[in-house]
């Protein structure tokens, strides 16, 4: 058994060490296509880059979850500024975002958070994806961070078409569409999942509250003491 075991582990290993090189490989010829893109501007080029763009959110999506089983070893917990984080990722969906005539709205955010940048960056790409996706008309994002005790919990809310309460309960479940997955969106049920998963795994907090037609609002809750946050 500790053999078949063992050619198991082995097994997996080398599956995930496939998926990440094949996954760094596809990279390329996605960067080629949006650098030619970009150098030929017309109404086909932008349309391509929208359909890249989101080729390039579930690559990333899918090199995560391929290192979600060991992210022990590819993270480093380190200081980093609330406000240049949230930023980033913004900056990263500008495109989409002005596209959806969203107003964005971002406040409170002198905070300083333990974190690794890389997976928070992930993250916070994956709750903006999803107010995208799922959204009423014209959007509003909002990023409001406060001190709550011993954490700091940052607040992600949009004015989208909601979460129905039948399925609340499940949406951190892997592979778990819901209604809104399929009437609305084509969902792989992975980035909520993947969310909690790597937010628990780097001692984080994440949660969410909804109503339908009312909005979503997700929540990061750092905690501030950084030994404690290692020691969980």
């Amino acid at each position: 058994m500790n053999d078949e075991i063992a050619d198991y582990q082995i097994q997996r290993d080398e599956y995930r060490e496939y998926i990440e090189t094949w996954i760094h490989e596809v990279k390329l010829p996605i960067s080629c296509i949006i650098l030619l893109c970009e150098n030929n501007r017309s109404d086909s080029s932008r349309s391509i880059l929208e359909e890249m763009d989101k080729i390039e959110g579930y690559v990333d999506q899918a090199l995560f979850y391929a290192r979600s089983t060991n992210v022990e070893k590819d993270y480093t917990i380190r200081s980093a500024s609330l406000d240049v984080l949230v930023k980033a990722a913004v900056k990263k969906h500008s495109k989409q975002l002005i596209a959806c005539k969203t107003s964005i709205q971002i406040s409170d955010m002198d905070y300083t958070v333990y974190t690794d940048t890389k997976w928070l960056d992930f993250i916070l790409e994956q709750v903006i994806s999803n107010s995208i996706k799922y959204k009423k008309n014209d959007l509003t994002l909002s990023f409001k961070a406060k001190e709550e005790n011993a954490n700091i919990v940052l607040c992600i809310s949009d004015n989208g078409i909601g979460i129905p309460t039948q399925d609340l309960g499940r949406v951190f479940e892997k592979g778990f569409t819901g209604v809104n997955g399929r009437r609305f969106a084509k969902s792989t049920g992975i980035g909520l999942y993947l969310c909690k998963q790597l937010s628990e795994k780097m001692g984080l907090g994440f949660d969410l509250k909804s109503k339908e037609r009312l909005g979503t609002s997700v929540f990061i809750i750092f905690p501030k003491d950084k030994l404690t946050m290692i020691a969980e």
